[in-house]
């Protein structure tokens, strides 16, 4: 039966049971447009009913004093089971728009004027209206509580805040509400990563994905792991805690020298110096050359250390230049035939020494040191020098008449030493002591008469003007 139908069957039955008469018109679309349906209607005694009294959301019952009755909370949309035509929703059956008493805070309601406070909210009315402030607020949600007393919150434990990486690494957690404020936690270490991706990460591809104090390992793992102690095995120099990954260790310093290494047995990651006649394979010396064991640098590479670096012509190492020699203290394997000792200055083969002269006999029985020659006599050895040679030309080695500082076997009539044939002549220069008139001049001029006593060396010795010097002669 439609809406309207009913309501009118209704106000029928009403005007009958007063003892009226009428008709009422029913607009359906069974009944002709022009009938009716006739009804009685009168007045009782003591009184009459209004048979017609209608509010604007149902019908009067009649009451005595001739005001309205709501007769079930019918209004002119059809009564309780009809939906709100505003909004769709189900009407409560309150209408409070005509000032009438409505459902209280905590009631259903459709819309505002369901309500005594003109606040429905999410289908409850509520003392006031709500709004939705946002979840980083953690201030109300535009909802109201259940029980219509006001608003309600985000609850404890809403998230108000993403996690997010901070300057330093650190992840800042997520926020949460609790009583009404956004709480977020403290910043939080991800050691032994450094947050990425507003979290902590479980795996690295580089170095920057680390802590401080941790590498990222090779593949497969690609993880963070502690940067490594003096002394343990590295492959770089981002593996130590030293920054210094030499020889295979990490070690104290660079140890960059060419004769400096990090691995010496006893001293692995403090850096020393190879031994003598090493080399460090990961920076060698060049050209075959070896470590003297002074370390240092490229300074220290040598040419040998020992014999065991040297080979023929020169088989002997000369540890005073750590040069392959010819000979040495120690070695003079080369030494033979007419060369039979070795001069361990030069390191080379010599006839003699001052200490070894046993190649030296006969006419040259002594060791001139100066050449390490076999001579006739030498300084500290004149032995061999007698008779008319009793002096030794230190020079040449051999047994003289004389030298210029040692007279030696001159006497009159040669007295003097003639220093450029080491024999004794009558005269020399600077001493003409033998000289005496009638030739007391020393004719020095190397015309074949030298270092004999002359009359004149020029005209002026001949005391006249008259008279001039020729060939030593005055005329």
């Amino acid at each position: 039966m439609r809406p309207v139908l009913a309501l009118s069957l209704a106000l029928a039955v009403s005007v009958l049971a007063c003892g009226g008469t009428g008709s009422v018109v029913i607009p359906d679309g069974d009944a002709a447009p022009d009938e009716g349906v006739p009804f009685e209607g009168g007045s009782h005694e003591g009184g009459h009913h209004d048979s017609g009294g209608h509010d604007g959301g149902g019908h009067d019952a009649g009451h005595p004093d001739g005001g309205g009755h709501d007769a079930g909370g019918h209004d002119a949309h059809g009564g309780s089971d009809a939906p709100n035509r505003d909004t769709g929703a189900p009407d409560t059956g309150v209408d409070a728009s005509d000032g009438s008493t409505g459902n209280p805070n905590g009631g259903s309601c459709g819309i505002d004027t369901d309500c005594n406070s003109d606040h429905c909210v999410e289908s409850v009315c509520c003392a006031t209206a709500c709004t939705d402030e946002g979840m980083p607020s953690c201030g109300t949600n535009g909802a109201c509580l259940a029980d219509g007393s006001g608003c309600a919150s985000y609850p404890d434990g809403s998230s108000c805040a993403d996690a997010t990486c901070d300057s330093n690494g650190e992840l800042t957690p997520a926020g949460s509400c609790t009583g009404g404020t956004c709480v977020i936690g403290s910043d939080q270490s991800c050691a032994p990563y450094v947050c990425a991706d507003n979290g902590c990460p479980s795996s690295c591809t580089a170095n920057s994905g680390c802590a401080s104090g941790y590498y990222c390992s090779a593949a497969p793992n690609r993880t963070c792991v502690p940067k490594k102690t003096t002394g343990q095995a590295c492959g770089g120099n981002d593996q130590c805690t030293s920054n210094n990954c030499a020889d295979g260790y990490c070690c104290t310093t660079a140890c960059a020298g060419t004769c400096s290494s990090c691995a010496l047995s006893g001293t692995v990651g403090t850096c020393g110096n190879e031994p003598p006649g090493q080399n460090n394979p990961h920076h060698p010396c060049a050209s075959g050359d070896v470590c003297n064991g002074l370390g240092g640098g490229s300074g220290a590479c040598v040419e040998c250390t020992s014999d065991t670096q040297c080979s023929d012509p020169t088989p002997a190492c000369d540890r005073a230049s750590d040069t392959c020699v010819q000979c040495s203290a120690t070695n003079t394997s080369e030494c033979t035939g007419g060369t039979p000792a070795c001069d361990a200055t030069s390191g080379s083969c010599v006839q003699c020494t001052t200490t070894d002269s046993t190649a030296c006999s006969g006419l040259t029985p002594v060791c001139d040191g100066f050449t390490d020659t076999c001579v006739q006599c030498a300084l500290g050895n004149t032995t061999a020098c007698t008779g008319g040679t009793p002096v030794c030309d230190y020079f040449s080695g051999t047994c003289v008449q004389c030298t210029p500082g040692n007279a030696g076997a001159c006497t009159a009539p040669t007295p003097a030493c003639d220093a450029s044939t080491d024999t004794c002549v009558q005269c020399a220069t600077g001493n003409t002591g033998a000289c005496t008139a009638p030739t007391p001049f020393c004719d020095t001029s190397g015309d074949g008469e030298n270092d004999t006593c002359v009359q004149c060396n020029d005209s002026g010795n001949c005391g006249s003007a008259t008279l001039t010097c020729v060939n030593h002669v005055c005329m």
